[in-house]
């Protein structure tokens, strides 16, 4: 069974530069009680395709293709409907806690005040459950009281990931919560997504930077490049099996592998280049590479790739 059901999804911004095609043509599916990594270089449209599923995009983005939650479209909801899934049954976590939290507001009444707008119980017991998943997380009671400001970097990342699962979602969007954590920070808050995710059998999708992150966590990662998936596979697999250039090239680029850097840069979602997006950059492209745009495939069972070395190519 899925909980999250992505299919041909495109979203498109108009901007004075041209059309940037943030996300274009993602199949994705998120099972139930699934981390599903989603990871890349900055700028590949991970976040965009978060925010297209919490339906949080700004005016000038246009959207196409399908987004199931539980079987319910969340396309054909009108935005009342949709307010009502937000939070209670599709959480987010921002990239930056400093910003998502209310600086204004101690941190328990952020987390009691989330669980009133989507439950129907007394202000008691919204407090009560507040402090239990403060507890959860690992916040001491003698600061539940305090301001997001005189918590670290690590401590805001804790309270929002209690803020997200206060309501009990059954999905959690966590767009890159170890983003600026130095190393005990990032393994204690991953430690705690991964508890999160096994005693609430929430589904989670983890959208990162970190390749190592996700390979801590995730049950299967996807490989994204310039607004398009091009492999997808379980960390064990995509660890010894990489098939992609691009993600053999992000596993070269972390430090237990040398820290050898991809060549190049990553192409504007404005002009995308005719083809593999990826032959500008890649050291084994083919003479075909350069104008057949090849389709995901099933290399091996589980293991998908879009690349002509392992498949066929579709449109141009």
């Amino acid at each position: 069974m899925s909980c999250l059901d992505i299919a041909g999804l495109r979203v498109c911004f108009a901007t004075p530069e041209g059309l940037v095609r943030a996300v274009d043509g993602v199949d994705l599916t998120v099972g139930d009680n699934e981390i599903l990594g989603l990871v890349g270089e900055t700028g590949c449209g991970k976040t965009v395709l978060g925010l297209s599923i919490m339906r949080l995009l700004p005016r000038n983005a246009t959207m196409e293709g399908e987004i199931h939650y539980n079987g319910l479209s969340l396309f054909d909801l009108d935005e009342e409907a949709m307010r009502n899934i937000r939070g209670k049954e599709i959480a987010m976590m921002l990239q930056n806690p400093s910003t998502s939290l209310n600086p204004v507001m101690r941190i328990q009444d952020q987390v009691t005040e989330s669980v009133l707008a989507h439950n129907k119980v007394r202000k008691r017991e919204a407090k009560a459950r507040s402090l239990e998943f403060l507890r959860f997380v690992g916040i001491p009671a003698d600061r539940v009281r305090d301001y997001p400001h005189e918590f670290s970097g690590g401590m805001r990342q804790r309270a929002a990931l209690a803020m997200a699962m206060a309501c009990g979602p059954s999905l959690v969007i966590a767009d890159e919560p170890t983003k600026m954590l130095d190393g005990p920070r990032k393994v204690q808050i991953l430690a705690l997504i991964q508890r999160m995710q096994q005693e609430s059998k929430a589904s989670v999708l983890f959208i990162t930077h970190d390749l190592l992150a996700a390979f801590t966590v995730c049950h299967r990662i996807a490989v994204m490049y310039a607004g398009e998936i091009v492999e997808l596979a379980t960390p064990g697999e995509l660890s010894q099996h990489p098939l992609h250039p691009y993600a053999q090239g992000l596993l070269e680029s972390v430090p237990r592998r040398g820290l050898k850097p991809i060549a190049g840069a990553s192409p504007s979602l404005v002009d995308l280049p005719s083809g593999c997006r990826f032959h500008p950059r890649c050291p084994v492209a083919l003479p075909a590479c350069h104008s057949s745009h090849p389709v995901m495939c099933e290399a091996v069972a589980g293991h998908f790739v879009r690349c002509l070395r392992h498949g066929p190519s579709g449109s141009s």
